[in-house]
């Protein structure tokens, strides 16, 4: 079998169906627009850029919905056995998992009062976006499925 060779899929809903992958798309056109609409602000404000609030403003929600969704695209493909899963795949997922997460590792470390200081003062800000990428990743991989989780009757 050839490297590039597209395997089929095992069962993606009806027959000769394609997958579905709208919602990642739009993921990653918010993380787009987050990220340039930070960017933006970063430059008309003339801010520091390793001050908290810069990092974390500019990359709160921006950088985990780009790579998460690209990490989430990626696992489901190989989940579906659109792609050949191997060690290469498996390593790229995780280092997009891994930079999705950094902006609010960055913004706990570089808080001003502190990794408690900054768990009290935003939790939801901090916890929501490493919350999301982990779940979706983990959705993508295990391959849960609306009607996997309450049958078929939740359609």
């Amino acid at each position: 079998m050839d490297r590039d060779e597209v395997l089929p899929v095992e069962k993606p809903g009806v027959e000769g169906e394609r997958p579905n992958f709208v919602l990642s798309t739009v993921a990653m056109i918010f993380g787009g627009f987050m990220i340039t609409c930070g960017g933006m602000t970063l430059v008309t404000e003339k801010t520091p850029i390793l001050q908290f609030s810069t990092i974390h403003g500019m990359s709160a929600y921006g950088v985990p919905a780009l790579f998460g969704a690209l990490a989430y695209r990626s696992a489901k493909r190989r989940r579906l056995n659109l792609v050949r899963s191997s060690s290469l795949r498996i390593g790229a997922e995780a280092l997009l998992v891994a930079v999705a997460l950094l902006p609010e590792l960055l913004a706990l470390v570089s808080s001003p009062g502190g990794l408690l200081s900054a768990l009290y003062s935003g939790p939801a800000s901090i916890l929501i976006p490493i919350a999301w990428v982990l779940a979706a990743y983990y959705s993508a991989c295990a391959g849960f499925t609306v009607e996997r989780l309450f049958g078929r009757a939740a359609r």
